[in-house]
Parts: C-alpha cells; structure tokens; sequence
C-alpha cells in the first residue's frame, strides 16, 4: 500500500510540472543524508555535497537495459557539460548503485570508467544493502529495489532526481523520456 501511495504522490508530483521546461522548479522535499562509500574505496558522506548543485540516479553495473541505455549515458552527457561550462565544485552527479553485493568499489570504478567518469564531478556510490533500501524508500522516495527470481535482474527507479544547494529535492526526470539538456538548464538554474 505504502509504495502505491509512493509511486502515485511521485507520479502526480512529475505531471504538476517539476520537469517541464520553461517553468520555475518547486521544492519537495530535503534529501537525505547518508555516509556511503565512493569508488576509490573512501567514504563518502553527503555533506561532501552541502552548498553544491547536484543530481542522482540509481544504477546497477550488470544491467541490461536502463542503465547503459538511458541514465549512464546521459550522465556522461552531463558532466561533458558541467566540464565544458566550468561548473566543477558547483555541481555534482552522483550514481548510487542498488546492488551492492556486486558493485563493489572497484567494480563502479570501472564501470564508471567506461564512460569517462571524471571523480571531481561524477561520484558512484556504494554500502550496505539496508542503507541503500532504506536511502531508496524513506530518503529519496523512489521505492524500493525488486529482484527477479531469474537472470539476477533488477527492477529500479529510473528517476534523476535534483537537489539544490541547500539539500532541497526540487525535480524528479524520468530517465527514459527527458534528454541531458533539459537536466543541464536546470542545474545551470541552480547553481547561478
């Protein structure tokens, strides 16, 4: 029942229009906070990104389709642009993995490597299963991780969510429809 209400207050939230172009971003809710671990093995603790710009998605590095299809690529789309337009220590984008029994530091490292992940700008997070579950329902509010019993899938939010520099969430992107340039104006918004 309570993901139901999750998804519906989510989807109503997408449709009032945080996402379209052309109008003013509202304000949801404060993202959580959360100590993690990066791809180079270190901690990583969300106030690492306190009076920064930043965006999240939720990944796994085996994946067959979302994610090297849509949300990766247009990551990489993005820090292309934070990079080009000189917004390094303005703006973060950061991956959190929902596998983590398999996405290991070193193996996001390489998979961040894949596509050029620069660890100034692109983060990719890692911790605890529970940790992660409880960031994904309670934190972020985008549901909760399910495990198909064959071909070790996952089913995941495709969501971007971004949060200003004051720790606001103040839009939600469906991964498979909205494009990185949409995403960059409204980073480029928040952080001027």
């Amino acid at each position: 029942m309570f993901r139901r209400v999750l998804w519906l207050l989510l989807v109503l939230l997408f449709l009032a229009g945080c996402a379209r172009p052309g109008t003013s971003l509202d304000t949801y809710w404060d993202a959580p906070h959360f100590q993690l671990t990066d791809q180079a093995a270190q901690p990583f603790n969300s106030s690492a990104l306190a009076g920064r710009v930043w965006l999240v998605d939720f990944i796994y590095t085996h994946c067959p389709d979302i994610c090297p299809v849509y949300l990766s690529p247009r990551m990489a789309q993005l820090q292309q642009q934070i990079l080009a337009q000189n917004l390094v220590g303005k703006v973060d984008l950061v991956s959190i993995t929902v596998d983590p029994q398999r996405d290991t530091p070193a193996v996001l490292q390489e998979y961040g490597a894949r596509y050029g992940a620069d660890p100034r700008v692109w983060h990719f997070l890692t911790g605890p299963d529970a940790t992660l579950q409880s960031l994904l329902q309670t934190g972020f509010k985008v549901g909760s991780v399910v495990k198909a019993e064959t071909e070790g899938n996952l089913t995941h939010s495709s969501y971007f969510l971004l949060v200003d520099r004051q720790g606001k969430v103040r839009a939600l992107y469906d991964g498979t429809e909205v494009d990185a340039d949409k995403m960059f104006a409204d980073l480029q918004q928040l952080s001027s």
